[in-house]
C-alpha cells in the first residue's frame, strides 16, 4: 500500500531544450530520488529510459537531427521513453536527486560538467540563439522593408513617364490637327474663280474663253486636291484612332499592373504586420511560460520545504519515542539490579567486585554528519543469477553523471576532496561469467571516474537504498 501511494505522489515534469546538434530532456520528480534504467536497442537504432512515476501531461517536443521522435509509455508505477536517435549517436544521463537530464549527441561525451553547469550552458546557449533569430528577423525585415520602397520608387518614377509621354502625344495631337484644318482650308482666289464660272454657266451656256477654261481647271484641281486633303486627313484620323486605342490600352495594362503591385505590397505589409504580431504573442506566451516556470519552482520548493519540516518532525518524534522506550527500560534494568541486590544482601554476600560491561540495552550514540557533501565510501560488486551489481555505498548526496562509452559505460562522481587509495584497485569480475568484464577506477583532477566493461547490449538500472546507489546491468527484454 506504500508503494502505490508514493507511485501516485511522484509526478515526472519534463522540459526540453533543443540545441540543433544536440538534444536535452529534463526529467523532475518534484523530491523524490529519482530512479532509472536505461539500454540501447539497434534496427532502429533506439534508447530506451525508463523512470520510476509517471509523467505529467506534456506533450513530448518535435525534434530534428539527433533525436528524430520520442514514445512515451505508461507502465503504472514507471514510465517509459524511447527515443529514436540516429545512428551511432552516444547519450549520457546526468543525476542530482530528483533531477535527470537525459543529453543526445552525434559525438560521445567527455565532458565533465555537473548537471548544474550543463543547465547553465544550455540557457546560455538558448539565448544566443534566440538573439541570432532576432537579429536575422530584424535584417529580414530591413530588407523587405527597403525593397519595398524601392519598388515604389520605381512604380512612381514610371508613372511620372507614362504621364509625360502622355501629355507629349496630346500636344501632337493637337498639332496634328491645327495642321489639318489649315491645310482643308481653300484660298480666297479660288473661291472666287468657283463662282465666276457658275455664273456664266447660268446666264448663257456658251463655249468658255480659254481663260475661263484654265480657271474651271483650277478649280476641278483644288476640288480634287481638297478631296486627296479629306481622304488623307481620315485615314490619319483612323490611324490616330487606332494609336489612341492602343495607348488606352497600354494604359489600362499598366493601371493592372500597378494595382496588381500595390495589392502585392498591400498583401506584404499585412503579413508583415501578422508577423510582428505573432512574434509579440509569442514573447508573451513566453514570458507567461517563464512566470509559470517560476511559480511552479517556488511551489516545488514550498512543497518540499513542507515536507522537510513534516519528515523532520516525524523524525523528532521517533526520537523522543525511542529515548523514552530507552529510558523505560533502563528504569527497568535498574529495579531488576535493584531487587538482584536487595536478594544478594539477604543472602549476606559481603563484598560484590562487579565487573563493567555494556549492556545491549545501553542506549546508541546518535551519529551526526559533519561533511557538507556527500562521499563515496566503498564499492562493491555482486553476481546474481540474472544480472550484476555494482553499488556504491555513499554518505550524503552525490553529483555524478553516468554515461555511455565505447565498450561500455562510466560514472562520474563529483563533490570529491581527497579519494582513499582503496577505492582505485580495479575489479576484475570475468571469472563470475557476469555481464560485467571488470570494473576500473580512476582518479582524473577532482573527479572521480569508475570505468565500466560490458558486453554490447547490455541495460542499465538505478535504484536506492539507504546510503546505497545500485547500478545493475542486465540484458534487456522489451514487453
Amino acid at each position: 500500500m506504500t508503494v502505490f501511494v508514493l507511485a501516485l505522489l511522484t509526478t515526472l515534469q519534463i522540459q526540453s531544450y533543443d540545441l540543433g546538434d544536440e538534444y536535452y530532456l529534463l526529467l523532475d520528480t518534484g523530491g523524490t530520488t529519482a530512479s532509472f534504467s536505461s539500454f540501447r536497442l539497434s534496427e532502429p537504432e533506439r534508447i530506451v529510459l525508463e523512470v520510476a512515476g509517471r509523467a505529467a501531461d506534456t506533450a513530448l517536443p518535435s525534434v530534428g537531427a539527433t533525436v528524430g521522435r520520442i514514445e512515451r509509455n505508461d507502465l503504472g508505477d514507471k514510465t517509459r521513453f524511447v527515443f529514436f536517435i540516429s545512428p551511432g549517436s552516444a547519450y549520457t544521463i546526468l543525476h542530482r536527486k530528483n533531477l535527470l537530464l537525459v543529453a543526445f549527441r552525434q559525438e560521445l561525451f567527455i565532458t565533465d560538467e555537473t548537471i548544474e553547469t550543463t543547465l547553465a550552458a544550455i540557457e546560455t546557449r538558448l539565448a544566443d540563439k534566440k538573439a541570432a533569430l532576432a537579429a536575422a528577423e530584424a535584417e529580414k525585415l530591413a530588407a523587405e522593408a527597403e525593397k519595398l520602397a524601392a519598388e515604389q520608387a520605381k512604380l512612381a518614377a514610371e508613372e511620372a513617364k507614362r504621364l509625360a509621354e502622355a501629355k507629349r502625344l496630346a500636344e501632337a495631337k493637337a498639332a496634328e490637327e491645327k495642321r489639318l484644318a489649315a491645310a482643308q482650308k481653300p484660298a480666297p482666289e479660288q473661291k472666287v474663280a468657283v463662282v465666276v464660272p457658275e455664273q456664266k454657266t447660268v446666264a448663257a451656256p456658251v463655249r468658255p474663253a480659254p481663260e475661263d477654261e484654265d480657271a474651271l481647271v483650277g478649280v476641278l484641281a483644288a476640288e480634287q486636291s481638297r478631296k486627296q486633303a479629306q481622304e488623307e486627313s481620315a485615314r490619319r484620323a483612323a490611324l490616330e484612332k487606332e494609336r489612341l486605342e492602343k495607348e488606352a490600352a497600354a494604359r489600362a495594362a499598366e493601371q493592372a499592373r500597378l494595382a496588381k503591385a500595390e495589392e502585392e505590397r498591400k498583401l506584404a505589409e499585412a503579413k508583415h504586420i501578422e508577423d510582428q504580431r505573432r512574434a509579440e504573442a509569442k514573447a508573451a506566451e513566453e514570458k507567461k511560460l517563464a512566470e509559470a516556470k517560476v511559480a511552479e519552482e517556488k511551489r516545488i520548493a514550498d512543497a518540499k520545504a513542507a515536507e522537510e519540516k513534516r519528515l523532520a518532525a516525524l523524525q523528532k518524534a521517533e526520537e523522543e519515542k525511542r529515548i523514552a522506550e530507552q529510558k523505560a527500560a533502563e528504569e527497568k534494568r535498574l529495579a531488576e539490579a535493584k531487587t538482584a541486590e536487595a536478594k544478594m544482601k539477604e543472602l549476606k554476600v559481603v563484598k560484590l567486585e562487579p565487573t563493567r560491561q555494556i549492556t545491549e540495552d545501553a542506549p546508541p550514540l546518535k551519529v551526526v554528519t559533519l561533511a557538507a557533501k556527500g562521499k563515496l565510501r566503498n564499492l562493491f560488486f555482486r553476481k546474481f543469477p540474472e544480472f550484476s551489481r555494482v553499488t556504491m555505498e555513499v554518505t550524503g548526496e552525490l553529483d555524478y553523471a553516468f554515461r555511455e562509452i565505447k565498450g561500455g559505460y562510466v560514472i562520474d562522481i563529483h563533490n570529491f576532496e581527497k579519494i582513499p587509495s582503496y577505492l582505485l584497485h580495479i575489479i576484475d569480475t570475468r571469472a563470475f561469467n557476469a555481464e560485467v568484464q571488470y570494473i576500473y577506477p580512476k582518479k582524473d583532477g577532482k573527479v572521480f571516474k569508475i570505468y565500466i566493461k560490458s558486453d554490447q547490449n547490455i541495460a542499465v538500472r538505478k535504484s536506492d537504498e539507504a546510503g546505497l546507489i545500485h547500478f545493475d546491468f542486465y540484458v534487456p527484454t522489451m514487453q
